[in-house]
């Protein structure tokens, strides 16, 4: 059985949905107690996804929490993993690869440690995704120029 037809099986609280309504402060709530509303009176997930403004993937997944655990579920707020981040001992190893090791050693083409290949070593070593912009800040906490290579970050902004 589909989720709309599961989700239409269901006893109705209307009550309880338009007090819900009127309770969420979040426009994001409001929305996923709307979505509810219209599956309830008959529309199609396209239309709903339309009216809502969501993808079909978004409201399949609300639709889910639902038919999980009514609307305490579908109001729990959906936690996402938080972005991993460099830890002290993690920033020293890198410290020392940028400082002593040329990017050929780890695979890589160019002969220069530039940003993009920083951000590449990180995911493919450390298993670690950051923005460009805390790539940046973590080289400039590094402090990772040295004397004997004073172009070794020439690629890189920011005067490293």
């Amino acid at each position: 059985m589909t989720r709309r037809k599961r989700l239409l099986n269901m006893p109705k609280d209307w009550d309880l949905l338009h007090t819900l309504q009127d309770q969420q402060k979040a426009d994001h709530m409001r929305r996923r107690l709307e979505a509810i509303k219209y599956l309830w009176e008959g529309r199609q997930m396209g239309q709903v996804c339309t009216i809502v403004d969501c993808n079909i993937k978004t409201l399949r997944t609300w639709v889910d929490l639902y038919l999980e655990g009514g609307f305490t579920k579908l109001l729990t707020p959906i936690r996402r993993p938080k972005q991993q981040k460099l830890d002290a001992e993690q920033k020293q190893k890198l410290r020392m690869i940028l400082l002593n090791d040329h990017p050929t050693k780890y695979g890589y083409k160019e002969p220069n440690w530039t940003e993009p290949l920083v951000e590449s070593l990180l995911e493919d070593h450390f298993n670690i995704s950051l923005k460009k912009s805390r790539v940046y800040e973590i080289l400039g906490e590094l402090r990772v120029k040295n004397k004997k290579r004073s172009s070794y970050f020439a690629e890189i902004k920011g005067g490293y």
